[in-house]
C-alpha cells in the first residue's frame, strides 16, 4: 500500500524504519539515509514555505516497510529529490527489485492525482538507479539526458594508487609529484568513533578559500555545515585533513557506506599556495583507507 508523507511529524516517526529498510536495501548510498533526508530538509528547505514534503511510503499486507522514495514540491509545483542540488545520487529505497516497479507505478498515478504538482525534475540520476528506467516509461512527456559523469577508480588492496595499472604514466607521474611535493604535510582522517565533528578545522580551511576568492561567500555556510556534522554523527561521513606548521592546508569531506566498501569525495577544500596539496590529500586518503580493509574497495569522484 502507497503512502504519502505530507506533514514533517510523520517524516520524523518514519526514522527507525527507514533506517532498518536502509540496511537492507538493493542499492544505496548515504544520500538516500534518513539523516541526510532529514537534516537536508530542515536546514535548506523547511525555511520556505512553500516547499512542501512529498515522501512516497510502501508496506506490504504485513505492515512491512518495503520502499521510499524521499521527494518534494518545491515553490513552483516542480516534484523533485529531497536536496537535489547537494546529492549526487538521486534514488529511492527498496528492499526488492521487483517491488519497485509497483511502488514507481503507483507513485505516478499518485502524481497525476496531486493538483500542486506542475512538473517532476528528478536530477543525479545514474544507470544503476532503481527509479529511472521506470519514471521515464510511465511518465508521459518525460526525457532524460545526462549532463555530467562520475568517475569510478577500483582499487585493489595493497596497490597504491600511483600504481594503479588504470592509469598512464603521465597520470602516475602526476600523483607521484603531488606526494613528493607534499610529503611534508600532516594527514588525518576524521571517523566519528575516534574524533569530534572538526569544525575549527573546516572553517578555517572554508574562510581561506572565501579569502582567496577560490569560492563564493555562500560556500559551505552554517547549514552545509550542520549537514555535514550530521552525516558524520552518523557514520555516514568521513573527514581527510592535511596541514602543516601554517595551519589546515586541504579538507575533503568523504561520503562513506562502510558497510559495502564504497567511498565518495564529496566536498574538496585547499590552500592554493600548495600545489596538488588537494590530490595529495586524496591521495593519502584512499591508500591509507586500504590499509583497513579487505579485497577491493570502491571510490567514487564525484560529479564533475
Amino acid at each position: 500500500m502507497i503512502k504519502i508523507i505530507t506533514t514533517q511529524i510523520e517524516f520524523q516517526q518514519l526514522e527507525s524504519e527507514w533506517n532498518a529498510l536502509y540496511n537492507i536495501a538493493i542499492v544505496r548510498t548515504p544520500f538516500q539515509s534518513f539523516s541526510f533526508n532529514w537534516t537536508s530538509w530542515n536546514n535548506f528547505l523547511n525555511s520556505q514555505k512553500q516547499n512542501k514534503i512529498w515522501i512516497v511510503c510502501n508496506r506490504e499486507k504485513n505492515n512491512k516497510f518495503t520502499g521510499i522514495v524521499p521527494l518534494y514540491i518545491d515553490n513552483k509545483g516542480i516534484l523533485r529529490f529531497i536536496n537535489d542540488l547537494h546529492l549526487d545520487f538521486g534514488d529511492g529505497l527498496f528492499e526488492k527489485k521487483e517491488n519497485s516497479y509497483f511502488i514507481v507505478k503507483n507513485i505516478t498515478e499518485c502524481i497525476s492525482k496531486t493538483k500542486e504538482i506542475k512538473g517532476v525534475q528528478l536530477i543525479n540520476l545514474t544507470e544503476k538507479s532503481i527509479v529511472f528506467p521506470y519514471m521515464k516509461s510511465l511518465l508521459k512527456q518525460s526525457f532524460a539526458f545526462a549532463s555530467t559523469e562520475h568517475s569510478f577508480l577500483p582499487i585493489i588492496n595493497e596497490m597504491e594508487i600511483e600504481n594503479s595499472l588504470h592509469l598512464r604514466a603521465k597520470e602516475r607521474n602526476e600523483l607521484a609529484k603531488a606526494n613528493k611535493r607534499n610529503a611534508q604535510h600532516l594527514h588525518k582522517i576524521y571517523r566519528v568513533e575516534t574524533s569530534p565533528f572538526p569544525f575549527e578545522e573546516l572553517i578555517e580551511i572554508r574562510n581561506n578559500m572565501h579569502k582567496n576568492g577560490r569560492r563564493v561567500a555562500a560556500f559551505f555556510g552554517d547549514d552545509f555545515l550542520n549537514l555535514s556534522r550530521n552525516l558524520y554523527e552518523n557514520n555516514h561521513l568521513l573527514i581527510s585533513i592535511t596541514s602543516n606548521e601554517n595551519g589546515i592546508t586541504s579538507a575533503s569531506t568523504i561520503i562513506a557506506d562502510h558497510k559495502n566498501k564504497w567511498y565518495m569525495f564529496w566536498v574538496s577544500m585547499y590552500d592554493e599556495n600548495y600545489k596538488l596539496i588537494n590530490i595529495y590529500n586524496n591521495n593519502q586518503f584512499i591508500n591509507t583507507t586500504l590499509l583497513d580493509k579487505e579485497n577491493c574497495v570502491d571510490f567514487e569522484l564525484k560529479r564533475g
